[in-house]
């Protein structure tokens, strides 16, 4: 009894969780209305058309390198670590972002026309895909603390996708409706936020941006950037194998099992953005305060999510076969075995935010091409042999490998390193 109490106190004295559990509240109402949407996607379309907008959000995922890169992290690291903090910088990466969506959408289109791409019209909407994530404010919400006004915007998004699905996508299902939709939901909440910005700042979130700004951006973030680019990578080169491999009906089979794993994806992302300004300030109080508040947060994430993951693993296999349909049995056994590697991810996901708040982006970077080789690897081997069930081991092995090597850093940290780029 005295152990829970204490647990208890220490639970609700943590300003970290205070902050996590009201948002997390709302991130997990909109990722289940997402989850919601997912089924209905599926049962209405089938396998080939969310075969195929998987392939197109893939293409979409790996051409925002280009503009993103990992400046978010970055941003909000400096924004962090600075004695006094304004939006200059962050305005920045946003004008940087559009200046290079802008160059890249003449290369995007031309390509796609020159090439004579299937279904060409759909490849060239994809392209707004891109522009509404290049303008995304999710990362200036979170530097600026505005963590709840975020989820609040966030939660739009999946909201009207919900009214949108449940009352155009039964009567239109041809290809890429979804993908149409799915733009016309984002846009309206891009909108929607920069009208919020305009209003509660005063000024909409772009800067004229100089030929200088882009050296000292591309300085601070050049390893981030290659973190992102090969982190982008053979996550995207694992769903074009499946395709060429198996097919792309097989290609929405298993896109079935990982839009019931996207939730929980999303929650360890906005953790991460939540935690890294706090994990850039723990640094000022030494490294043995630092190294205290990681693990404690780890433990906490651990009691928070092993739950789910005993829930997924004995609830009712009916349910998920009578949502979907029996042509999607193979999509739940994917899923019970990627859900596995991206709890363990979740909860060691602080030492990933530790690791860049302290600035080792060079070992991070050197972890993750190590990681996408070794997925690479697994992909060729396990795919030919044991198809989805294979391509779901070779992501939950590369989960679970990632943290262990960030876990390791963390331990071997001698000093906080502050205002100071690190040479590990």
């Amino acid at each position: 009894m005295h152990i829970k109490k204490a647990l208890e106190f220490k639970f609700l004295k943590n300003p970290l969780l205070r902050e996590f559990i009201p948002q997390i509240t709302i991130l997990v109402i909109a990722r289940g209305l997402s989850l919601v949407n997912s089924v209905k996607a599926i049962t209405t379309l089938g396998s080939y058309n969310i075969g195929y907008t998987n392939l197109l959000q893939t293409a979409a995922a790996q051409s925002s390198v280009l503009y993103d890169g990992g400046m978010n992290n970055i941003g909000i690291r400096m924004y962090s670590e600075s004695n006094s903090p304004n939006l200059d910088y962050l305005l920045r990466i946003l004008s940087f972002r559009l200046l290079i969506i802008t160059v890249f959408s003449v290369f995007w289109i031309f390509t796609i026309l020159l090439l004579k791409f299937k279904h060409y019209e759909l490849w060239i909407i994809t392209f707004l895909i891109i522009v509404n994530n290049a303008l995304d404010l999710a990362y200036i919400f979170r530097c600026l603390g505005k963590y709840t006004t975020y989820m609040v915007i966030s939660a739009i998004n999946p909201i009207l996708l919900f009214c949108l699905y449940f009352t155009l996508l039964e009567s239109n299902n041809y290809l890429g409706i979804d993908l149409k939709l799915i733009i016309i939901s984002t846009s309206v909440t891009l909108i929607i936020s920069w009208l919020y910005f305009y209003f509660t700042v005063g000024i909409f979130p772009l800067k004229f941006f100089k030929i200088n700004d882009y050296h000292e951006l591309f300085n601070e973030s050049k390893l981030m950037w290659a973190n992102s680019a090969v982190g982008i990578f053979y996550p995207a080169l694992q769903i074009y194998l499946i395709t060429l491999m198996l097919g792309i009906e097989q290609n929405g089979i298993y896109r079935a099992s990982i839009l019931f794993v996207i939730p929980i994806e999303m929650i360890m992302t906005t953790f991460i953005g939540i935690v890294l300004p706090h994990t850039s300030k723990w640094k000022t109080n030494g490294i043995r305060f630092f190294k205290m508040k990681v693990k404690q947060t780890s433990f906490y994430l651990l009691l928070l999510f092993s739950p789910i993951l005993l829930l997924v693993y004995f609830a009712n296999e009916n349910i998920f076969l009578k949502l979907l349909g029996e042509d999607y049995v193979f999509s739940l056994i994917a899923f019970k075995i990627l859900v596995f590697g991206k709890i363990f991810l979740m909860i060691f996901s602080v030492f990933s935010s530790s690791i860049i708040a302290n600035r080792h982006d060079n070992f991070l970077l050197k972890s993750v091409i190590f990681i996408a080789i070794f997925n690479v690897i697994l992909n060729v081997i396990l795919i030919p042999r044991f198809e989805l069930m294979g391509a779901a081991l070779a992501t939950m092995l590369t989960d679970i490998l990632l943290p262990i090597f960030l876990f390791y850093k963390f331990m071997t940290i001698k000093e906080v390193q502050f205002f100071k780029q690190s040479n590990d």
